[in-house]
């Protein structure tokens, strides 16, 4: 079954490059480059989840939001703002409006496209019966257990998070900036270092398997099994 996205941007660059980048993870993707022709889109089908630039011509991107909330057949459609700004004001009107992530330009591909999945993977509650198996790991997001070689390995939260997205990406490099966002969301206390002393722990905690988290450039994280 095909996943739609629709990209509300008007910015004509941005807008090819997010549709090459979401076609390439396998959704099926719609554009609109005002709030006026978004909402065309949405009374021909509505998709699974809209992605809005929030400085549009005419009608904003938050206004667009106020729109879809108070429309019935649209009112459960996820929603991810793109914004350069990235005062914290903004991020809290985005959230308070039903927003259910935010953005602020620029930002990597790579990272918006971890943000639809995720997104679209809680507004399912496919983390409910998620189980990732990777050599002798085995991670169960609905239990949120782990076991490597059938024993059970006991995690943090945080912990358990950042190993789930990092396997969940076998082989993608995660820059530090995409983990916090992934795995830390809100949190405006976490920091690069954060993520490096939690994935020190998880590598301690995985014994012979926390190779597998490697290294990129000093930069990032990824899951590669040695």
């Amino acid at each position: 079954m095909t996943t739609s996205v629709l990209v509300v941007e008007d910015d004509s660059s941005l807008q090819r490059t997010i549709r090459q980048t979401l076609e390439g993870e396998g959704y099926v993707v719609r554009l609109a480059s005002s709030a006026e022709d978004a909402l065309l889109e949405l009374r021909k089908a509505v998709p699974d989840l809209a992605v809005l630039d929030v400085r549009l011509p005419g009608m904003n991107g938050f206004d667009l939001c106020r729109k879809i909330r108070a429309t019935p057949e649209w009112k459960a459609l996820p929603v991810i703002f793109l914004t350069s700004k990235g005062e914290e004001s903004s991020r809290i009107l985005g959230l308070e409006l039903g927003g259910d992530d935010y953005i602020v330009k620029p930002f990597s591909l790579m990272e918006l496209a971890a943000r639809v999945k995720a997104v679209l993977r809680r507004g399912r509650g496919d983390e409910k019966e998620e189980v990732l198996q990777e050599g002798s790991l085995t991670l169960n997001a609905g239990e949120r257990t782990v076991t490597v070689d059938g024993k059970t390995v006991r995690l943090r939260a945080k912990e358990f998070n950042l190993l789930r997205a990092l396997v969940q990406r076998k082989g993608r490099f995660l820059s530090r900036s995409v983990l916090m966002d992934v795995v830390w969301g809100q949190d405006y206390s976490a920091t690069t270092r954060t993520v490096d002393s939690h994935v020190y722990r998880l590598r301690k905690h995985l014994g012979s398997l926390g190779g597998c988290i490697q290294s990129v450039e000093k930069l990032g994280y990824k899951w590669e099994e040695e």
